[in-house]
């Protein structure tokens, strides 16, 4: 989520009719990240091993963290909520916020994501609404708030989708540059791919015994699902109905090590 394509132009000015040559950065695959206490550990390949970056941001009572891009720089760095209040940081390091602002309630999950598709991650909540027939058979329903900049202020995107007895998750589904809402059952994932409330893909894959993540594994620029079990990662390419992974590894030690909630990818 929150991916920015980075454009080099050559122009060779001393010629009449100069070629104008534009390549287009490679996308950079997610990598893992988890935390422990208040100490973050991201790591630079889908493999075992001890975290390549660690730094303390935050505290460890805080009851949400994840990664975003929250400046449009094509890096995802830390953010914590304590209550409503969001603390975005802009670089990979100790130190304090460069984004602090208030939104949504402290009942409200807090999600991020790049809603409009304009290179940043801005926040959203999850609220859940009064049981609606049509989507969840009187059972309580999703109703996620969205906005467009690193500000408090009212939602820029409504959206009904889910019900009470999944899990909110976040991604850019199609590859189309901007995040959309998608739920997990335990097992069953359904992703919608234009905020209108609608699944356009349902699969199978994990169990109850998982935890779920979003990230590009393998860099083609749409994001695909994974889970975690106890330290070990499955992770799929696609999205398809499957019993095994197309990568797996261990990454996190120990019942102390927490995934970073929202996005457990760098």
């Amino acid at each position: 989520m929150g991916r920015v394509r980075i454009l080099f132009a050559f122009l060779v000015l001393a010629l009449p009719f100069a070629d104008i040559q534009v390549v287009q950065a490679e996308p950079v695959p997610a990598r893992p990240a988890v935390i422990r206490g208040n100490v973050w550990y991201l790591k630079d390949a889908l493999t075992s091993g001890v975290a390549e970056t660690a730094f303390a941001y935050g505290s460890s009572s805080d009851d949400f963290r994840f990664m975003g891009d929250w400046d449009n720089d094509g890096v995802k760095t830390p953010g914590i909520r304590r209550g409503n209040v969001r603390h975005l940081r802009n670089s990979n390091s100790t130190g304090f916020a460069d984004f602090v602002f208030k939104y949504g309630l402290t009942t409200d999950y807090p999600i991020v994501g790049d809603w409009d598709g304009d290179g940043d991650d801005t926040p959203g909540v999850v609220r859940f609404g009064f049981g609606d027939p049509q989507l969840c058979s009187g059972d309580r329903h999703m109703v996620w708030y969205l906005r467009n900049s690193n500000t408090p202020g009212f939602a820029d995107e409504v959206v009904k989708f889910g019900c009470a007895a999944t899990q909110p998750v976040v991604g850019d589904w199609d590859g189309d540059g901007d995040d959309t809402p998608g739920t997990w059952s335990g097992h069953e994932w359904s992703l919608n791919n234009e905020l209108d409330g609608t699944a356009d893909e349902t699969f199978r894959f994990g169990s109850l015994l998982n935890d779920p993540i979003v990230g590009d594994w393998d860099g083609d620029e749409d994001e695909t699902v994974g889970v975690v079990n106890g330290d070990t990662w499955y992770l799929l390419n696609e999205h398809v109905t499957s019993s095994s992974a197309d990568s797996s590894f261990r990454y996190g030690y120990g019942p102390d090590w927490k995934m970073i909630w929202g996005d457990a990818s760098v």
